[in-house]
């Protein structure tokens, strides 16, 4: 007699979808057919969905087995550092030492970049400097051309005194707006 994927899942207090999952992660020899969209779940294929939920024997000795290679890494690693820790005294010396020129040198080339940089910074700073004096003393003869130009410039921007006489004896009509607008005149 075969049995539904709810049935199967009542039977084992899942979810019909977990138990869909699990069918899907048997073999196909195991692996239950469909029937008009439902699967039909035999006796084999319902003992192998049991034996995936419940754990299978040999699915706990592949995880004991690594988890058994996992301790031992973790025995090996503990291992090595004890070694370590155990070590000579004068080799941890020589360690620490090799490692203390290491950074000295790294120190002494940092120190090195450093002033390179100050000395590029500073030249840089000159030539701005010799940039702008330059610019300044170009800058210094047309200044002085301009000075003497501007009396010249004063006389034609004044007024004559011919000029309101003039407007005075011409009597000028004003005109309207919209004929200001429009620009109809008489």
């Amino acid at each position: 007699m075969s049995k539904s994927a709810k049935q199967i899942a009542d039977e084992l207090s899942i979810s019909r979808q977990r138990v869909q999952q699990i069918i899907r992660q048997l073999p196909a020899s195991k692996r239950p057919q469909k029937a008009s969209g439902r699967y039909a779940i035999n006796a084999i294929s319902e003992d192998a969905i049991k034996s995936v939920f419940y754990g299978n024997p040999a699915n706990q000795s592949k995880e004991q087995g690594n988890a058994s290679s996992v301790k031992k890494r973790q025995e090996d690693a503990t291992e090595s550092e004890s070694h370590s820790e155990t070590a000579d005294p004068s080799a941890v010396i020589s360690v620490l030492k090799e490692q203390l020129k290491a950074s000295t040198s790294q120190l002494s080339a940092k120190d090195e970049q450093i002033k390179e940089l100050h000395r590029l910074l500073d030249q840089s700073q000159q030539l701005q400097l010799m940039a702008e004096h330059k610019l300044k003393q170009l800058e210094a003869p047309k200044n002085e051309l301009e000075s003497a130009a501007e009396p010249t410039a004063d006389k034609i921007h004044t007024r004559s005194p011919e000029a309101p006489r003039a407007a005075e004896s011409a009597p000028e009509q004003r005109l309207s707006f919209w004929r200001r607008l429009f620009g109809r005149q008489k």
